[in-house]
């Protein structure tokens, strides 16, 4: 296939060119260096600059190779939301040459179980808030973690609002406060940063590669475990390397070519979670390598409290990134006008498909255009996107990004004419190194010349640009989040008043999908509010299932296979 995309680049380079630095800790020293006492990060209305990044990361880094003895390659796990603690926990594990596990915060115990199980993390850091989840994991046979580091939401801010949000924690939420998660030996986070005698961020880069990282860490080597059921439909940790990363902030900077942001003063506004892929490369690490200023939003579930920092930021922020479900709660709220998304530079969708309704409706409301984008946890994530001058919206997710090739094959494996249906195909440099202790299931979604098969159906037009027309697996997309039939089946099969189910998909205006379980009762008793009680006890709020049905019998194959397609 070639490429018709390339006709709208204009400035931007079709490839991207070699990559500057050998790891992400030499990305990040050299980011320190160059922007120093710049504010990197805003929360809560304080700020942390990124010189005082560096600093408390590597007093972090200190503590996993000196106090702790961890060794490189050896997985920490971060289970946090948007906060200062995430991004010193992630580079100080980096500068350590250790691979980062990211967990999802809104975790059951069963799950968060099931994730360490596979990723065998030495140390695990988590909000006090989740330190009863980890405690409840624990107890379970086989728990591989060693050691936790227990902080508070507040405890890099300011005095008062760290003291502020202490009192609110006790006294209003009524959370305990947390000494020990069960029997692992258990620290706290500020204590570990604001230990005396802990080396700065001078002292160290001074002898960066006999001390951290730089020693250690080659672009090939595995920086981060994102976990996704992704192209397989089975939980599995993609090996996203140094290399990977890298290499797609690279070809997301190049794309940036082709605005007017101003580097030096702008804005990111990070609603969405960075343990997800999209908002860790796109909202942190190019965000922090081009320098702009990020603004935390720890709970986008909180449309009041969201709205409210956006008006207090509105003449700072210039780029915002959403999935569906937030662009529609947020213009659902009654204060949405106030938040002024005029002078905004950029509006992006990513980690699920934005309707074409909501995009119309944002753009009544706002005057500005949500654009687009396309990727997958297996491709670091970025692979499509809309060009940046785009001034109206089109129900496509762009054009591939540069050093990325992209195809559309049969079940044959045959490339497609132009405007036929095909399954997405990627090669380019942001392609993952493989599955954690998985090489038959990596094997699985790489074609013979080393195309990962994303199980994503699309067509292409004779611009060059990509419209995803439907999904070859029955992967369920809820407000951005992988859902995965099989995973809620089983918890289902669980119940004893269930003979069998079937988990599907239906479309929903505000979540992009809504999960429905078909079901055959055993007992004639088992009621719909009994379905979604039993689910709650095993799964996170957006696996629970919303649409309940029950039927006498599910359509088979020949073989006993519950065909799902004609479930709905």
């Amino acid at each position: 296939m070639n490429k018709p995309w390339l006709r709208s680049y204009g400035d931007i380079p079709e490839i991207i060119g070699d990559i500057p630095f050998d790891s992400l800790a030499g990305m990040f020293v050299s980011c320190v260096k160059k922007y120093g006492n710049k504010v990197a990060f805003h929360s809560f209305g304080c700020t942390m600059t990124y010189d005082q990044v560096a600093d408390y990361a590597c007093r972090f880094s200190e503590y996993l190779c000196f106090d702790r003895k961890l060794n490189p390659g050896e997985r920490i796990a971060l289970m946090l939301p948007n906060t200062f603690q995430y991004f010193v926990a992630f580079f100080g594990a980096i500068l350590a040459g250790m691979v980062v596990v990211n967990v999802n915060p809104m975790y059951t115990s069963s799950e968060l179980y099931h994730q360490l199980v596979d990723s065998t993390p030495s140390l695990l850091v988590v909000t006090s808030s989740l330190a009863h989840v980890v405690e409840e994991a624990s107890e379970k046979e086989g728990f591989p973690v060693r050691s936790v580091v227990v902080t508070r939401i507040g405890d890099l801010l300011s005095f008062s609002k760290r003291h502020a949000l202490a009192l609110y924690t006790k006294y209003i939420r009524r959370l305990p406060m947390v000494k020990n998660v069960g029997s692992l030996h258990t620290e706290s986070l500020r204590s570990i940063l604001f230990k005396p005698g802990s080396s700065s961020f001078d002292v160290v880069s001074k002898s960066f590669t006999e001390t951290f990282g730089g020693i250690y860490s080659k672009l090939d080597d595995v920086a981060v475990l994102q976990y996704t059921g992704g192209t397989t439909g089975v939980p599995r940790g993609a090996m996203l390397t140094h290399g990977n990363f890298l290499s797609n902030i690279m070809q997301i900077m190049c794309w940036f070519k082709g605005s007017t942001l101003d580097f030096g003063n702008s804005m990111i506004v990070t609603a969405l979670p960075v343990y997800h892929i999209f908002s860790l490369t796109v909202n942190f690490l190019t965000s922090f390598y081009a320098g702009f200023d990020n603004l935390l939003i720890i709970d986008p579930r909180d449309t009041s409290m969201l709205l409210k920092t956006l008006r207090s930021y509105r003449s700072r922020a210039n780029i915002f990134a959403g999935v569906n479900t937030l662009f529609n709660s947020m213009m659902n709220h009654k204060d949405f006008r106030g938040a002024d998304f005029s002078g905004y530079d950029w509006i992006m969708s990513g980690g699920s498909s934005t309707l074409e309704e909501t995009s119309r409706r944002w753009t009544n409301l706002t005057g500005t255009v949500i654009n687009e984008s396309y990727g997958l946890t297996e491709t670091s994530p970025a692979v499509c996107c809309m060009p940046m001058g785009n001034s109206e919206f089109k129900s496509s997710i762009g054009v591939p990004i540069p050093s990325t090739d992209v195809i559309l094959i049969d079940e044959n494996n045959n490339i497609v004419p132009i405007g036929t249906p095909g399954e997405i195909c990627i090669k380019g440099p942001q392609v993952m190194k493989g599955y954690w202790g998985s090489d038959d299931e990596a094997n699985k979604v790489f074609t013979s010349d080393g195309y990962l098969r994303t199980g994503d159906i699309a067509v292409m037009d004779e611009e060059g640009f990509f419209r995803i027309v439907d999904r070859k697996k029955d992967v369920i997309i809820v407000s951005g989040f992988n859902v995965y039939p099989s995973e809620i089946e089983e918890v289902l099969a669980k119940c004893p008043k269930v003979v069998e189910s079937a988990i599907v998909g239906v479309d929903d205006s505000s979540s992009g999908e809504r999960i429905k379980a078909v079901i055959v009762p055993r007992d004639s008793s088992l009621t719909s509010q009994e379905v979604i009680d039993f689910c709650s006890k095993f799964l996170t709020r957006y696996k629970i299932p919303r649409i309940v049905e029950f039927r006498d019998s599910l359509p088979k194959s020949p073989v006993g296979k519950v065909l799902r397609r004609l479930v709905k």
